[in-house]
C-alpha cells in the first residue's frame, strides 16, 4: 500500500466547479492504481469540503467527478 498525495494551489484565487479524477493500471500486470481517496478543498486557507470515494476494482481506466462549487 503507498499512500501519496497531489497538491494544486493556484496563485490567484478561483472558482472550482468540478473536479475531476481518472485512475488505470499498468497493463498487462494491473498491480498499480488508485483504489480510495480523500480531496481536502481549502478555500481562504480553511477546510471547506473533504470528499471521499473509491474506484472500482477492475482493470480498465475510470473516471469520476465531483461537484464543488467553491472560490
Amino acid at each position: 500500500n503507498n499512500n501519496g498525495w497531489l497538491e494544486v494551489r493556484f496563485t490567484r484565487p478561483r472558482r472550482v466547479q468540478h473536479v475531476r479524477l481518472t485512475t488505470t493500471t499498468n497493463a498487462p500486470w494491473h498491480d498499480f492504481g488508485t483504489n480510495q481517496y480523500r480531496l481536502e478543498i481549502y478555500a481562504d486557507g480553511q477546510l471547506a469540503r473533504t470528499i471521499e470515494g473509491a474506484f472500482e476494482s477492475g482493470t480498465t481506466p475510470q473516471t469520476v467527478s465531483h461537484d464543488v462549487g467553491l472560490d
